[in-house]
């Protein structure tokens, strides 16, 4: 019986080992797959949060990229229109300071002219009174006694009118 004892004991040890085994596995399928299920579908979430971070990411870098592109295209734009504004700016200014120059060189040449008239109207005023009188002499001297001096005296009277007239 001894051997029977054993075997009862062999099989009582397995069917405690079984129902150990059996409520292990029962315990295992009720809190550990669930939780397991739990923490991979955590994990998948995680994971395809991540994706469309990294895809929204991606999409922003782009929006960047082609916003920095087009604002350095405004910005070469912009640098052109600045030049060309400068170029036209500096032509102007060329422009004005070429005619400012031709105006004074006009003004400088009236006013040289001018000069020159007026020395030349104080010297005649100054020697035309002398230059009459000595002509008038000259001719009385000349013609003194002669039937043309009576109309040359006519002319002298009229010069000397006129004369007279300008310095008034």
């Amino acid at each position: 019986m001894h051997f029977e004892f054993e075997f009862l004991d062999i099989i009582f040890r397995f069917t405690i080992f079984s129902l150990l085994a059996y409520k292990f596995v029962s315990f295992a399928r009720q809190y550990l797959i669930p939780y397991l299920h739990k923490e991979i579908k955590a994990e998948q979430d995680t994971r395809l949060n991540l994706i469309e971070k990294d895809n929204i990411l991606i999409s922003s870098q782009h929006k960047v990229e082609t916003q920095i592109r087009h604002q350095q295209a405004l910005f070469d734009l912009l640098e052109k229109n600045i030049q060309s504004w400068q170029r036209l700016l500096l032509a102007q200014k060329n422009h004005t300071e070429e005619e400012f120059n031709r105006i004074k060189i006009s003004i400088d040449q009236k006013r040289t002219l001018q000069q020159k008239n007026y020395s030349t109207i104080c010297t005649s005023k100054e020697v035309l009174p002398y230059a009459i009188s000595q002509a008038e002499v000259d001719l009385i001297n000349k013609y003194s006694g002669q039937p043309g001096k009576s109309s040359f005296d006519s002319l002298i009277e009229k010069l000397m009118e006129t004369k007279t007239k300008e310095d008034a």
